[in-house]
């Protein structure tokens, strides 16, 4: 009887736990640019009188998510996702951001929902709600294919607008033969409808220059994978604007206006050659995708 009273006291506990224990979603945004980063924040809140310590089990992450189209075709996983372990104290509230564009395949432009599940010790998994969130294509103002390490990548500028009040400025790098994307580089707001400057080096890299607003300029160097190594902000001077130039040597040289952010040394910038710390892994494109990106 002892036995079966502790049984039932323990249930109690864990379904008290649960019934206490609140998953939900949030998101700084709607609607994302193809192949960008859709980081979602899931907050816990543990309003139980018992400390949690949420950690995988086996090859079973503690976190885990479902994505689907919405209307709910299911989106497949692309890679695994192993989070790490989080400890919730009682009464507390934690937030873990997550990037879900690397571990989903949702590829093409449209609308999804996902939806997160949280494995408690002892109990069963508690979902949140679903988070929907649109995927679009962008406006491409530049492009060009170039040899990188004998394959050909594809480099694309594209202009997004991610709500009615501002448009930013994004690079792609991919290589469609093999379905990769290397790297969907944010370079900042820009003017709509004023193309940017672009233009390789010798060694590869690449150098952007375009308005941000009315007088001033955004300058980008980027390395052959989208890695951004520089960036830095001009102001237009009276009757000389900021502009790229190549030299006879094959470097860049910015000409033209003035260093806005006085932590740059304008020498470094002006003697840099033609192309985000820590390059982010590529994101596999699925082959029924690779003509929707050719058309972009």
């Amino acid at each position: 009887m002892r036995r079966w009273l502790s049984l039932l006291l323990f249930l109690f506990a864990v379904s008290t736990t649960h019934a206490q224990l609140r998953v939900s979603l949030e998101g700084d945004r709607t609607t994302f640019l193809q192949y960008a980063p859709v980081s979602i924040r899931i907050v816990i809140n543990n309003n139980t009188d018992q400390d949690i310590l949420l950690q995988n089990s086996g090859d079973n992450p503690w976190l885990s998510f479902v994505v689907a189209r919405a209307d709910g075709f299911p989106v497949r996983a692309d890679q695994k996702f192993s989070p790490a372990p989080i400890a919730v104290k009682a009464g507390e509230t934690k937030q873990v951001t997550v990037n879900i564009t690397p571990y989903y395949a949702f590829r093409d432009a449209g609308n999804y929902k996902v939806q997160a599940s949280v494995d408690v010790p002892g109990g069963q998994p508690i979902a949140s709600g679903n988070l929907m969130f649109n995927v679009v294509k962008g406006q491409v103002v530049w492009q060009k294919a170039r040899p990188v390490d004998a394959s050909e990548r594809t480099y694309t500028l594209l202009r997004f607008s991610p709500n009615n009040q501002s448009t930013e400025l994004y690079l792609r790098v991919d290589d469609l033969k093999e379905n990769l994307v290397y790297s969907v580089q944010n370079l900042g707001p820009i003017i709509a409808m004023v193309t940017p400057k672009a233009g390789f080096d010798k060694e590869g890299k690449l150098h952007v220059l375009h308005t941000s607003a009315q007088g001033n300029y955004c300058y980008s160097r980027l390395d052959a994978n989208g890695a951004l190594e520089n960036q830095a902000h001009y102001e237009a001077e009276p009757e000389a604007p900021p502009s790229l130039v190549q030299t006879a040597e094959g470097t860049v040289i910015v000409l033209g206006g003035h260093v806005d952010d006085k932590t740059t040394q304008r020498e470094k910038l002006s003697e840099a050659t033609f192309g985000l710390p820590d390059a982010p892994a590529a994101v596999r494109i699925d082959p029924s995708a690779k003509a929707a990106a050719k058309a972009n």
